[in-house]
């Protein structure tokens, strides 16, 4: 069994969240895994990071690729690097980083787990 993370993602589209919005995009519960890819579109292998969403029917955020560990405490773990997101025609890569903390009561904004 692995241990479940809370993630919040701190940008939206590349463009940083203000603090007093950092809300806005929930937070995702589940399994970080972080594993070498071969990526076809980048001509070389990467590491990526992927969210295990815990409710199975709950959409998981793209994976963060290009990934380099910022910082690791007891509370909490900060990944960065990119995000594909495609719109069916195209897709556009954009910055992104993750904040990782182990779950807490919280009372709202989670993406496909049960509100505490």
């Amino acid at each position: 069994m692995y241990p479940l993370m809370d993630m919040v993602r701190s940008r939206d589209h590349g463009r940083v969240i203000p603090g007093w919005q950092a809300g806005r995009l929930g937070a995702f519960r589940g399994v970080l895994t972080v594993r070498q890819v071969h990526q076809p579109h980048l001509h070389r292998y990467v590491m990526t990071a992927q969210m295990t969403m815990q409710d199975k029917a709950a959409a998981p955020p793209p994976d963060l690729w290009d990934v380099p560990l910022v910082e690791v405490t007891r509370e909490r773990w900060i990944l960065t690097g990119f995000e594909r997101i495609s719109d069916g025609l195209t897709a556009t890569d954009y910055a992104q980083t993750w904040v990782l903390i182990t779950p807490r009561v919280i009372t709202s904004g989670y993406h496909g787990c049960e509100v505490i």
